[in-house]
């Protein structure tokens, strides 16, 4: 019987996200202390995320992949957990895109 209490995979890719979860409620936090500072401002009306859509299919497609590639190996199990971090990475910086504009 193994003594690790995780494997290395767990431990590397819950790390990561913790890592991750930091930056993102960093960024999230400036955004809304952005939009209460300026919360009196005209908006201009321009929609800069006007592809989130595309990003939205993008995920959706890139989930179903990663459940479906399980049944290939169990090493693809990791496949679904980076995908949710690198979905929190694209959304933490387009937080940050928002907080840092003038």
């Amino acid at each position: 019987m193994s003594l690790e209490l995780v494997s290395a995979g767990t431990a590397v890719t819950a790390s990561i996200g913790v890592v991750v979860a930091y930056f993102y409620l960093a960024q999230m936090g400036r955004a809304l202390a952005r939009a209460v500072r300026t919360r009196e401002q005209v908006d201009r009306g321009e929609d800069r995320y006007r592809f989130g859509f595309v990003g939205a299919v993008v995920a959706v497609a890139g989930s179903a992949s990663a459940i479906a590639a399980y049944g290939a190996g169990p090493a693809l199990l990791y496949l679904g957990p980076a995908l949710a971090v690198a979905s929190s990475v694209a959304v933490a910086y387009c937080l940050r895109q928002e907080a840092t504009e003038s």
